[in-house]
């Protein structure tokens, strides 16, 4: 069975967690990361030397690590990911822009230890990334939707 080590409280986690169950896979998340700790052990840090999460562990023993690497594989080796995941360049393109998207304008302020912003609670981090929520509605109002087809 796939297993994805990451708390589920963490945004990078939870978008893999949100693709598994979107494309129906089956999977064992293990608590790792912030109060988990886990993430600097040695048999963690064998996976992931950043020691970060997520972390995607497959039954052969292939580990990968970055949330958005971990989703275009899943999408590239799952059935029904190229709904998501589309193959045609610009399709792609235009999925892959709001991935990075996500990291730049909605990850960091989201992050209490970010540089441009150190939310310390709901409203404050809603506060620090209300530019990145107006871009993507102002997307939506726009145009079609800012993944897949």
């Amino acid at each position: 069975m796939l297993k994805i080590w990451g708390r589920s409280s963490s945004s990078n986690v939870m978008k893999v967690l949100w693709l598994c169950e979107e494309l129906g896979l089956p999977f064992e998340r293990i608590d790792a990361g912030g109060a988990f700790g886990r993430t600097k052990e040695p048999d963690y840090l064998a996976k992931n030397p950043n020691a970060l999460v997520p972390t995607l562990e497959e039954e052969d023993g292939f580990v990968l690590w970055e949330s958005n690497s971990i989703l275009r594989y899943l999408c590239n080796t799952r059935p029904g990911g190229a709904a998501l995941y589309p193959q045609a360049p610009r399709e792609r393109a235009d999925v892959e822009r709001w991935m990075d998207w996500q990291l730049s304008a909605v990850n960091a302020p989201m992050t209490p230890a970010s540089p441009i912003c150190a939310p310390t609670t709901p409203t404050a981090r809603m506060s620090c990334c209300a530019g990145a929520i107006s871009a993507l509605g102002r997307r939506s109002a726009s145009s079609a939707p800012a993944c897949g087809t």
